[in-house]
């Protein structure tokens, strides 16, 4: 599978919504952000505009969890917003609502494809060709502001173990010289407390 254009970026997942906090799957669907999240999109917002590698633009998927999270960050970014469909979560079809350890087992370690949804390879495919057309058109850090399910996929272009990220959590991948995982990955807890993820 094609890797991604050596080129930095963040990454960061929408803040929690209802369905997260009750630990059901997601995907496909469109829930709200809750107060939780709200909570942590504010509190990411109060220090993102004093990181030292300002992202230049903010690409989001068009649910309202990222919508609201973007536009909430970006009061004190103050760069253009641009909405990307081929960015949303993975779709789970008819096992929207399903137990997220199920639906996890069923599609991450028995490769099973959910009715009417699509499978982890066509997800990873349509992440995989989105963000390398976006990281091919600009050449400053672009911030996408993604799903769990962007993570996994990036995890699977390179062969790597999932992992997923906290709700509002900024992640930064920079290129480096590694033939596994090209990618130093920065998690930022604050503009000034970070910390190198191994991957």
């Amino acid at each position: 599978m094609p890797v991604l254009p050596a080129k930095p970026f963040y990454l960061l997942r929408h803040g929690e919504t209802v369905t997260n906090a009750l630990g059901l799957m997601t995907g496909g669907s469109d829930p709200e952000v809750n107060g939780v999240g709200v909570a942590q999109a504010e509190s990411t917002a109060s220090w993102i505009g004093d990181i030292t590698l300002k992202p230049s633009l903010i690409v989001r998927s068009d649910r309202s969890r990222t919508k609201f999270t973007a536009e909430t960050i970006n009061k004190n970014l103050n760069v253009p917003i641009h909405i990307e469909p081929a960015l949303d979560e993975h779709n789970f079809g008819d096992w929207i609502g399903m137990p997220y350890e199920e639906a996890k087992k069923r599609t991450f370690i028995n490769n099973e494809t959910p009715p009417n949804g699509e499978s982890f390879d066509v997800f990873t495919q349509r992440i995989q060709a989105i963000m390398t057309k976006i990281l091919n058109t600009y050449n400053d850090p672009v911030l996408f502001v993604g799903h769990g399910g962007t993570f996994r996929a990036i995890a699977k272009m390179y062969n790597k173990p999932l992992w997923g990220s906290k709700n509002c959590q900024l992640h930064y991948f920079e290129p480096i010289q590694r033939e596994d995982f090209p990618w130093q990955v920065t998690q930022f807890m604050s503009d000034k407390q970070t910390k190198v993820l191994e991957i």
